[in-house]
């Protein structure tokens, strides 16, 4: 959630009324679940991979 706080805090014009949509909880908790997904995503390709890798090997 680190850069949802850095677009809300950047300076330039009015962050509040410009980026209102990205504090609402409901975009938070979907940035949330996106987040968790990539994450795991990322994990089972990394899981695949080694286990192709061992095969290959054997």
């Amino acid at each position: 959630m680190l850069p949802t706080t850095m677009a809300l805090a950047h300076t330039g014009h009015g962050a509040p009324s410009v980026h209102a949509h990205t504090g609402s909880p409901s975009m938070l908790v979907v940035l949330g679940i996106v987040t968790l997904g990539v994450a795991s995503l990322a994990g089972l390709v990394r899981l695949i991979l080694r286990r192709h890798r061992l095969r290959r090997q054997a």
